[in-house]
This record gives structure tokens, C-alpha cells and sequence, in this order.
């Protein structure tokens, strides 16, 4: 059996979302659907373009996500733990993408959190928190982080885990001691 969508019901001579372009119709059934690209079947070759799709994909998502937290920020509101109180700042990130910034105003971040001294990030999906929330736990502080949409959350989520993993793979950086030696 073929990987792609017009061919799951045995062998047939068009696939969808091929390179090359024929600008066909094609005939499943009693539906008939028309593609922008049809080109002739290939086995398992739709299962690796959405892979490759997917991956270019989740790198826009990274690339426009960390131009729009380094430049601009996205405004959220806060809760920390120990002061209990909801500020609404922008969360930003620094230009290497290794701390997590909350600006309450122009000057100086109010809470910084480095993503190596995060210990998790996770969704809140409660009807109370209408599932628009991060909460951000490192040994020093608990933040919680509403967005205004679950959309902006879910992006958030995915490309802060992404961050954070890049920041534990990192080698560790030598000392101003080690280098003076």
C-alpha cells in the first residue's frame, strides 16, 4: 500500500502534494477532488515530505517566535509565587535565547529567569486558568504566565521547551578562574 492520500485504497497513478504539477482532478470513489499538484505515485514519498513539512514548520514557528520575544515581547500577565500578586508585563527573551525576561515597563526586567535554572515548564489546563497558562518552576521562584489565548500558550510552551533543551545540551562554559590559570 502507498503512504499518500489518494492511493490508501490500493495503487493508483496521481498523489497529492508532489513536486510536479499536472493541475488534474482526481477521482476517489464517488468524490472527486481537485489538487494544485498531482504527480504520479511514489511509495513511502508522502510520509517523508510531511516530515520534512513538519520540520519547516516547527523551525518558522522557532525562528518568528524568538524575533518577536527578542524585539518586542508579548504581553501577559504574571503571578509569582512568593508575592502572590498579578502584574502584567511583557515576556521577553534575551538576544541568545538563554533567559526569560518579564518587563513590567522600559529600564530593567523585573523577573529573569535563566532557562538553565528552569526546572520545568508546564501547561495549566484548569477552567479556572481558561487553559492560557505556563507555569515557569526554577529552585529560586514559581511563576505563572497567562497568555491571552491557548494559541499563544501552546507556542510559548513549545519553543521555550525547545530553548531550554538547547540550554542544557550546551557545554559548560569554562570559569574566569580556569581561563587565568
Amino acid at each position: 500500500m502507498f503512504a499518500c492520500c489518494s492511493c490508501t485504497d490500493g495503487p493508483s497513478r496521481f498523489c497529492p502534494g508532489n513536486e510536479e504539477s499536472t493541475g488534474e482532478v482526481v477521482q476517489k470513489g464517488d468524490k472527486e477532488r481537485s489538487f494544485e499538484t498531482v504527480a504520479p505515485c511514489h511509495p513511502f514519498s508522502a510520509g517523508e515530505d510531511d516530515k520534512e513539512m513538519a520540520k519547516q514548520r516547527l523551525q518558522r514557528l522557532i525562528r518568528d517566535f524568538a524575533q518577536e520575544v527578542v524585539a518586542d515581547g508579548i504581553p501577559v500577565q504574571v503571578i509569582q509565587r512568593e508575592a502572590e500578586e498579578e502584574l502584567q508585563v511583557t515576556l521577553r527573551l534575551d538576544r541568545r535565547l538563554r533567559q526569560v525576561e518579564f518587563w513590567q515597563g522600559p529600564g530593567a526586567a523585573t523577573i529573569i529567569m535563566p532557562l538553565a535554572e528552569v526546572e520545568s515548564i508546564t501547561k495549566v489546563d484548569t477552567e479556572e486558568d481558561m487553559m492560557r497558562a505556563l507555569v515557569l518552576v526554577s529552585s529560586s521562584t514559581e511563576v505563572r504566565v497567562h497568555f491571552e489565548n491557548v494559541m499563544t500558550r501552546d507556542r510559548a510552551y513549545t519553543c521555550l521547551r525547545i530553548f531550554q533543551m538547547s540550554v542544557a545540551h550546551e557545554p559548560p562554559k569554562p570559569s574566569a578562574e580556569a581561563e587565568g590559570d
